[in-house]
């Protein structure tokens, strides 16, 4: 078995003026399941699709500075699947 490894994804972020390394992340769509979300924005953001093994209990993203809360997601990437050989950033217009 593989070693369990990171994802991180590189993004300008304009309120820095820099290049930031981040988990890939978004916001759920109206109605839309924390699962479908993780799995959407994993392939959005990185082209690799995998299952949920866990999702966390809702927690404060940075309470310093607001009240935005988040969950986050454990994924499991099998990279021996067909769809994860090559995988492709796929970003929504705009992003």
């Amino acid at each position: 078995e593989k070693e369990n490894q990171l994802i991180l994804v590189k993004q300008f972020r304009p309120s820095t003026g820099r290049y930031c390394l981040e988990f890939p992340a978004g916001l759920c769509e109206k109605e839309e399941d924390p699962e479908v979300t993780a799995l959407r924005e994993l392939r959005e953001e990185t082209g690799y699709v995998g299952r949920i093994e866990k999702v966390s209990a809702a927690f404060g993203a940075s309470v310093a500075l607001g009240n935005t809360k988040v969950k986050s997601a454990i994924v499991r990437i099998d990279g021996d699947h067909e769809d994860n050989q090559n995988p492709q950033t796929n970003f929504d217009e705009g992003e």
